[in-house]
């Protein structure tokens, strides 16, 4: 029995030695752009269709160029799938993001997150940018990319905090439509 409870134990310390060194995001696939409604254990996916989203959300109310749903979600479409999603306070306890969820502390996403590849030079706010093609993080400004599809390519990860330093606003999405609003 002590030979098991050892060994159980050096198990344990090292799943947490390895888990602990690859701290940090290492990449963002557009599977990773996902928000998951908590009650309903159904996920929203950049990429999805805008009908099978509004399975999840109900209908919604146009406005410009994205849909405001119930319990504070923002869906930007781009012929009818999801290409960019964001959270605002009333998303709190309703849905949550694959990187965090609205409340959690900034301090807490870096951890989780890392600050290696993180754009995080104000207070208010943290984002990270990366080109999929080249499967790098951005630091800065991206690139000018020469077709609408490279933008695409571009995925960004963007957090507002209020003046508690917890997030108030997540979004998920891509460079295109972060730009362009298309």
């Amino acid at each position: 029995m002590k030979k098991v409870l050892v060994g159980l134990i050096a198990m344990m310390l090292l799943l947490v030695g390895c888990s602990s060194s690859g701290n940090g995001l290492k990449e963002i696939k557009t599977s990773d752009l996902c928000v998951t409604h908590i009650n309903l254990d159904s996920k929203i996916c950049y990429g999805d269709e805008k009908k099978d989203v509004e399975q999840v959300t109900g209908e919604g109310e146009e406005i410009t160029r994205f849909m405001s749903y119930e319990n504070g979600i923002r869906i930007m479409y781009r012929n009818d799938k999801v290409a960019g999603i964001s959270l605002s306070d009333e998303s709190l306890d309703i849905y949550e993001s694959e990187f965090a969820k609205i409340g959690d502390s900034k301090k807490s996403i870096l951890e989780n997150l890392g600050s290696d590849n993180s754009i995080n030079e104000v207070p208010s706010n943290l984002d990270y940018l990366y080109d999929s093609q080249t499967k790098k993080f951005i630091l800065g400004k991206p690139d000018l990319k020469e077709t609408a599809e490279e933008m695409e390519n571009v995925y960004i990860v963007s957090f507002m905090f209020d003046g508690d330093g917890n997030a108030r606003s997540i979004m998920l999405v891509d460079w295109r439509m972060a730009t362009f609003m298309q």
